[in-house]
């Protein structure tokens, strides 16, 4: 794993209702699938997206809180393994299925039948699940609601940096294998309205044109009184493949902690 140039990681002056599933009877409460539930979230009078949420045994003390955003036409299976390490780390966890896809897909809505004109449409729309999961982690008893971040896969960086421009609570975003431009929206533009929001990209090793633009993008942006605003991590591994590389996903963990839990990150 190698960090990019510091000229590169210089950068972006870069921060209901619901119903749980019932636990299946006879399940004890006290092991370690009682800490992992599927949840239902509201976002609109027609819109409900299906998430999983890993509370963490610290939660009482209070924990920073994490949400996962999936690629385009995937599901929150994207980001399993990545939301299994982070709650293992005391984090609370939510991973989601977004709109038309995984298990909040419905016979109206399904995301793979849907025309490109459809697709663009229903993905910008998509950024009101990002909110709506937002506002159900902070409802959760624990979680330390300045403290949370949001990390996005692929073209779910597009649907992380389009709301966080309208959400300055949000602490740190991590980018895995950003597409810079995706069903309209664009994340080089979205990128330089971020002010000093900490921002970490993961980029594939086969690093392109549009992945370079978009690291130019921010250091444009960024305010020179502001010099560790974006970090860039090198993956070695291919885009669509990136969190294979097995080192990546405990990068994206090390740094998330050292802006949420500074105290934690030192270590």
């Amino acid at each position: 794993m190698r960090f990019a140039p510091s000229l590169l990681a210089l950068a972006l002056a870069v921060p209901l209702a619901y119903a749980d599933k019932p636990t299946p009877a006879g399940r004890p409460a006290a092991t370690a699938e009682a800490a992992k539930r599927e949840v239902q979230i509201k976002v609109d009078d027609a819109t409900t997206v299906a998430g999983t949420l890993q509370t963490p045994k610290s939660a009482k003390q209070g924990s920073p809180a994490v949400l996962l955003i999936h690629d385009a036409g995937g599901t929150r299976d994207d980001v399993k393994d990545l939301a299994e390490k982070f709650f293992k780390q005391g984090f609370f966890v939510l991973a989601i299925d977004l709109r038309g896809h995984g298990l909040s897909a419905t016979e109206a809505n399904a995301f793979a039948k849907l025309d490109d004109a459809a697709k663009a449409t229903q993905w910008a729309a998509s950024v009101a699940d990002l909110k709506a999961s937002l506002e159900f982690l902070r409802e959760q008893p624990g979680v330390q609601v300045a403290s949370i971040s949001i990390v996005g896969y692929r073209a779910g960086c597009t649907l992380v940096t389009r709301y966080t421009l309208r959400d300055e609570s949000v602490r740190a975003i991590a980018l895995i294998d950003p597409q810079a431009e995706q069903f309209g929206l664009s994340v080089m533009k979205d990128v330089e309205g971020l002010g000093g929001l900490p921002t970490l990209v993961v980029l594939p090793k086969s690093d392109d044109r549009s992945e370079r633009r978009l690291v130019e993008a921010a250091s444009k942006a960024t305010s020179s009184k502001v010099t560790d605003a974006i970090t860039v991590v090198q993956s070695k591994e291919d885009g669509g493949t990136t969190l294979s590389d097995k080192r990546v996903p405990g990068e994206i963990i090390k740094w998330v902690q050292a802006r949420v839990s500074p105290q934690k990150g030192k270590g």
